[in-house]
């Protein structure tokens, strides 16, 4: 990847500044800790390669790697994947590295722009503290996004396609190896329940902490590794088997139905022998295991959790028949349900500020114009994968048919699990966009 010649010139006086206002008022550990921290990143806006590992490991420690503050906790990865960012637009103003603009693009810079202009002229008299907050996750979202196609920029051969998609491959891994560990030493993490967590017993969560958002990742995984190694060989075969099993053990009926769709469509179009042997191994797994029965069942009937869902979907539907133009504002669906009486007032759950369905989520915060322009860019994005994906002997072939393999999962996952803007699952996604675009603006 290309380094940063004198991108750190620019940014050097910035942070040193920041760290020297440290200095008024602490002392200690505190000024030492801050220096270091601006050291470091110095050191990761010089080297963006070395930023995007990072940002891969962030992914990997998932939900503990969060710092506390007044206004809630912080994900450490908004703030590397906001450098990532930042050090893309003062390469874009100091030395015009843009690609040219593409008609994804410019729909998707039409949603973020209803996005922002739903919230800020939203029906809701928004406090400043609740304004602020709501801002945070537009621009947390404008953050992530970009990575498609601020990332091409950065890459200057194969060999950093390649690069990014193996270290993709390594986090997923990873994060799936974590799950097993966590499943054998915390099967219970009803301990996190303090901190606003589901107490989950017995399922594999990984850092995560959440079976069904884990279960959509599991998708997204799997769905690079029958498109880098299309079991031609034993590590596409062991690394399928993993994480299915892994995604057995999360005993979440979204992530089987996700995991489920991509296996059905590799089947379908490439070779049925996949199709077979998952149904050998799942078969089996499930009469050996009561609890799999149920889940497996249980999605044929309409039960406490189901019966939530449903409501869930009655309750957006009516908002967004109440709010028909540009929606309730991005990211103040918390704050209609609490107009209407659906949500009491001051909820901590950490569900509350979205719909069950990422879809509808979408409509309630943006209106039918911005469900458009969402829907518009995504299935663009699938159209030029299927375009792309023909040639896997290149990063970005092997990109474009994980994204086509893998969309038409997630449009139906994303029904039930607001997965769509879930910060692990939206990076993932932005990455394999960014390495499928990364020779568009060469030729």
């Amino acid at each position: 990847m290309r380094n940063s010649p004198t991108v750190w010139l620019t940014t050097i006086f910035v942070l040193i500044a920041a760290g020297l206002g440290l200095l008024v008022g602490y002392s200690g550990w505190t000024v030492a800790a801050a220096l270091i921290g601006v050291g470091v990143m110095i050191c990761l806006l010089r080297y963006p390669a070395a930023l995007l590992a990072t940002i891969l490991v962030f992914l990997v420690l998932g939900q503990f790697a969060r710092i506390s503050s007044a206004g809630g906790d912080i994900l450490i990865l908004d703030g590397l994947v906001g450098m990532f960012f930042l050090l893309w637009l003062v390469w874009a103003v100091r030395f015009g590295r843009v690609k040219r603009l593409s008609l994804p693009l410019i729909l998707w810079s039409g949603f973020l722009l209803i996005g922002l202009v739903s919230l800020v002229l939203g029906p809701f008299a928004l406090g400043k503290q609740e304004l602020a907050g709501n801002g945070f996750y537009w621009i947390r979202l404008l953050a992530y996004s970009s990575l498609a196609w601020s990332l091409p920029v950065f890459i200057t051969g194969e060999e950093d396609g390649w690069r990014v998609l193996k270290w993709l491959l390594y986090a997923g891994m990873a994060i799936v190896l974590l799950g097993f560990v966590q499943l054998r030493l915390l099967p219970n993490i009803g301990i996190l329940a303090k901190y606003g967590w589901d107490p989950h017993v017995g399922r594999l969560v990984s850092t995560f902490l959440d079976p069904n958002y884990l279960g959509g990742f599991f998708a997204i995984l799997l769905s690079l590794v029958l498109a880098w190694f299309p079991l031609r060989n034993w590590r596409g075969w062991l690394l399928t088997l993993i994480i299915v099993l892994a995604t057995m053990l999360t005993y979440s009926r979204s992530g089987y139905l996700a995991v489920g769709i991509v296996l059905l469509l590799y089947g379908l179009r490439y070779s049925w022998k996949i199709v077979a042997i998952a149904l050998i191994c799942v078969v089996p797994l499930t009469v050996a295991i009561p609890r799999i029965q149920e889940r497996v069942v249980g999605a044929f009937h309409i039960d406490t959790t189901s019966q939530d869902r449903i409501d869930s979907w009655l309750v957006a539907l009516s908002v967004s028949n109440d709010y028909p133009v540009t929606g309730v504002g991005y990211n103040s669906y918390a704050t209609a349900q609490e107009h209407i009486g659906a949500l009491k007032v001051g909820s901590t759950s950490r569900a509350a500020a979205g719909s069950d369905s990422s879809l509808l989520n979408v409509l309630v915060d943006t209106g039918p114009l911005g469900l458009g322009l969402f829907l518009a860019a995504l299935g663009l994005v699938w159209w030029d994968a299927d375009k792309k994906r023909a040639d896997t002997s290149t990063p970005s072939g092997v990109a474009a048919q994980t994204l086509y393999m893998v969309m038409p999962a997630l449009f139906i996952y994303t029904w039930f699990v607001n997965a769509l803007f879930y910060p692990f699952i939206l990076l993932i996604l932005t990455l394999l966009v960014g390495v499928m675009y990364s020779w568009r603006g060469k030729e």
